[in-house]
Parts: C-alpha cells; sequence; structure tokens
C-alpha cells in the first residue's frame, strides 16, 4: 500500500466513520482523487474552512490544477475565483540535537 493510497483511506474514514466534511469539501476531495497524476488527497479541519492535501506526481502539475479547477468550478461555479493551489515539497522530519 502506497502513501497516495493510506491518504486516501484516511480521507474515506474520516467521511464515512467520523461524518466530517461538508459538501464541497467531500467533493474537492472526490474530484481530486479523480485528477490524472493524484496519487491521494485528503482534507483537513473537517470541512470548517479546511483545505485539501494532495500528493501528485509533481510533471503534472498544471494537469492537476488545471482538472481540479475545472471539474471542481463546475461543481461550485461561486468558488471558481477563490480557488488556489501551491506546491510543496518535503523536508526533513524533525530532528533530535
Amino acid at each position: 500500500v502506497g502513501f497516495g493510497q493510506l491518504m486516501n483511506a484516511s480521507c474515506e474514514s474520516s467521511i464515512h466513520q467520523y461524518q466530517t466534511g461538508s459538501a464541497e469539501m467531500i467533493a474537492l476531495y472526490e474530484v481530486l482523487v479523480q485528477a490524472p497524476g493524484v496519487y491521494g488527497a485528503r482534507f483537513s479541519g473537517a470541512g470548517f474552512r479546511g483545505c485539501a492535501v494532495a500528493l501528485i506526481d509533481h510533471q503534472r502539475r498544471d494537469q492537476v490544477v488545471d482538472f481540479v479547477s475545472r471539474h471542481y468550478g463546475r461543481l461550485f461555479p461561486e468558488y471558481r475565483a477563490d480557488l488556489w493551489a501551491f506546491e510543496t515539497r518535503p523536508a526533513r522530519g524533525l530532528t533530535l540535537l
């Protein structure tokens, strides 16, 4: 099982076991996991003005952003102007000195 699959399983569990997430956040997660180049996704904040995180193929970043903007924008056109994304890269984790 890859890390992306674990992200998906965690989000699915959060939705179905704990009934977290708003309709908008759940839809964003569902769009993300359908996007080409996405290995896994999860939302945070339980839908209370939260955010979504996706593990993606960095070479397909523009495709992912375009896919999500188009598909999520069709579902929630009122939020189309508010969508934004930024890329981060993993760094060394916590280190004991």
